[in-house]
């Protein structure tokens, strides 16, 4: 079984507990799952909210692969909701992305890091 990207993703939707999991069996892109989670966050409360911020942080540390009109996407939905994150900051992110192709675990444990 080959797992991935989509795999990462849907782990990073179970733990926001913000997006119904009947919506999380889909396969989403970078900027889909960053409007998803901008979308709960918008309509949802404080700790809903902040599970998004958690979720939209954690979003760019699946990779290595992202476009850089994915990557715009996920800062802008960060500063609608407050948050700003200056080049450096989202720079290091990027640069110790993990593949989940090559390490599905190790994704998953820096996935869970932005939510503990």
């Amino acid at each position: 079984m080959k797992f991935g990207k989509d795999d990462a993703i849907r782990c990073l939707l179970v733990l926001s507990r913000a997006v119904p999991l009947d919506l999380v069996e889909g396969q989403f892109s970078h900027i889909e799952t960053g409007d998803l989670l901008l979308a709960a966050a918008l309509h949802g409360d404080d700790e809903i909210r902040s599970r998004c911020v958690a979720a939209l942080k954690a979003l760019p540390s699946i990779g290595p692969k992202m476009s850089p009109s994915s990557a715009n996407a996920i800062r802008d939905n960060l500063q609608r909701l407050g948050v700003s994150m200056s080049d450096a900051e989202f720079s290091k992110m990027r640069s110790s992305a993990i593949s989940p192709q090559r390490d599905l675990a190790a994704a998953r444990r820096r996935i869970a890091s932005f939510f503990i």
